[in-house]
């Protein structure tokens, strides 16, 4: 074949078609580049956020003592006799040695603040809906009633009609589901 032969042909002598091609081929050229350029920023950013959450977790573990020589597991053996008969649990005092060890107990644990004024209600009626919260969260969380003889009776007189409808049945008492009726 006469190289001539394809150097004379219209396509390749048209100007503005190989325009068109070079333009197109830069484009792709452009494209290419800029997709290695975002692999390799997307590839940095995995291995920094993971090299990060290492950090974050040494961090952690230097902070909560992990490494350190006097830390429980780093001890080699089983713990001395010593350390343990200082953690032998007291059902009298459960809390002792804890932050809760000074905290009430029971009813005198769940407090109010001081009533005031919200909005368009008086301290009065504040006081009055949260002496009625107290008195709910005593009966739902602390009546032995409750807790140990699966009566609700205490609770559910707390609450309003249309609430002492609804959760009844939820409690276990008061719905019959062979006779489809109230019982007592």
């Amino acid at each position: 074949m006469d190289h001539r032969e394809h150097g004379d042909h219209a396509a390749v002598q048209d100007a503005e078609w190989r325009s068109r091609v070079r333009e197109s081929a830069r484009a792709d050229v452009r494209a290419m580049l800029r997709a290695t350029r975002r692999r390799k920023a997307e590839r940095w950013l995995v291995t920094a956020t993971v090299l990060v959450a290492i950090v974050a977790v040494l961090m952690l573990l230097v902070g909560v003592g992990m490494f350190d020589r006097d830390h429980p597991s780093a001890q080699p053996g089983p713990a001395a006799p010593d350390a343990i008969a200082g953690q032998v649990y007291d059902p009298a005092a459960p809390f002792a040695r804890t932050p809760a060890a000074t905290w009430a107990d029971g009813a005198d644990g769940i407090t109010a603040p001081t009533p005031m004024q919200v909005g368009e209600y008086s301290a009065e009626e504040v006081a009055a809906a949260t002496d009625l919260v107290r008195r709910a969260l005593i009966a739902s969380r602390l009546d032995r009633d409750l807790l140990v003889g699966h009566d609700p009776a205490g609770y559910l007189g707390l609450l309003a009609e249309d609430a002492r409808k609804q959760l009844a049945p939820c409690s276990g008492r008061g719905w019959s589901r062979r006779r489809r009726r109230w019982s007592a």
